[in-house]
């Protein structure tokens, strides 16, 4: 049994900046995060199989992609788009959401499935939510985790899935270990 990493960059590190903001009497832009032992505490020693990591510029962060690579995620970064109403963010949901089907359409019963985000909105890109391939996850007999900050999860979304597939589906509140995945930089 392998465990499959999916990381939504944009939507942890919101969360993060939120929590540093509500914690700390820094600006957030001094917030780093551990990436090693963020993904030791998620990945718990086991076997991985796929890893991806996925976000948006800016900010550009290059430090991150290649940590992150060092860690053996693969890296979709997309730079945010003017719609005409705001900038937002492109592909990132989508993305993310493309290669976990493609995961569980390679896998086998019994896998894993870590997904680092909150996010249980509809992307409106393609239509489709990280909801939707859990649910399909857990009727292939996967177990998923999804590990967020308690300001970016709607748990009323998850609910209905939590109840029907029982303890084949957690939720872990990173606010819980906030300090051994987050650091200050130093400076002004």
């Amino acid at each position: 049994m392998s465990v499959h990493v999916f990381w939504d960059n944009s939507n942890i590190w919101i969360g993060l900046k939120n929590l540093c903001q509500a914690k700390e009497k820094v600006p957030s832009t001094a917030l780093r995060v551990y990436l090693k032992n963020l993904d030791d505490f998620v990945v718990r020693g086991r076997d991985t199989g796929e890893k991806m990591i996925a976000g948006s510029y800016p900010p550009e962060c290059i430090e991150l992609l290649q940590n992150a690579q060092k860690l053996g995620y693969n890296t979709s970064f997309f730079h945010r788009v003017d719609d005409g109403e705001k900038i937002r963010e492109q592909a990132v949901d989508g993305n993310l959401q493309l290669h976990m089907s493609l995961c569980l359409h390679r896998g086998k019963t019994n896998e894993v499935m870590a997904i680092l985000t909150g996010d249980s909105n509809v992307d409106p890109d393609t239509n489709t939510s990280f909801l939707e391939i859990i649910e399909i996850a857990l009727e292939k007999k996967w177990s998923v985790e999804v590990y967020a900050l308690r300001d970016t999860i709607s748990e009323k979304k998850y609910e209905p899935l939590r109840k029907k597939y029982e303890c084949d589906l957690s939720i872990t509140y990173l606010d819980d270990i906030y300090e051994s995945i987050t650091y200050l930089a130093e400076g002004d």
